[in-house]
């Protein structure tokens, strides 16, 4: 046998595995770059201003689901929502007061972010009730 065609095979086969690692490399850094990190950032704050602005207008501290529901619904177009809201008491020591849930599943959602608020509900200026509201978005 010739060992100059040996050697030639050889060095022709490492030139092809060189071939496929880099085509594999350059494949993966391209798929990476695909990802969108902005669509999951803008929701977060999405999520944070809404919450804001539901506290501000008193939309949280009326307890009120069906007003929550439209607020969220007119506000929250490009995106699916789910509210999740809890209330507690204080009598030497957090007590739950209630829990609701309402909007979507979140079930099949992809890259679901998350907001979280306090806030208090006052009843002849006094605390009733303190509560948590966090907001989940999540593009459709």
């Amino acid at each position: 046998m010739n060992k100059k065609g040996f050697a030639f095979s050889i060095d022709a086969l490492l030139a092809v595995l060189v071939l496929m690692a880099f085509l594999a490399g350059v494949y993966f850094l391209s798929a990476g770059g695909e990802t969108d990190n902005f669509t999951p950032l803008l929701l977060k704050k999405q999520a944070g201003d809404l919450l804001a602005m539901l506290d501000r207008s008193g939309e949280l501290a009326s307890m009120n689901q069906s007003a929550l529901e439209a607020a969220l619904n007119q506000s929250v177009q490009s995106a699916s929502w789910r509210m999740e809201l809890r209330y507690y008491n204080y009598s030497s020591g957090f007590v739950d007061a209630g829990n609701v849930s309402f909007g979507d599943d979140t079930a099949y959602a992809d890259e679901v972010v998350m907001a979280q608020r306090e806030f208090l509900v006052m009843q002849n200026s006094s605390v009733k009730h303190y509560g948590i509201a966090k907001l989940k978005l999540w593009a459709q």
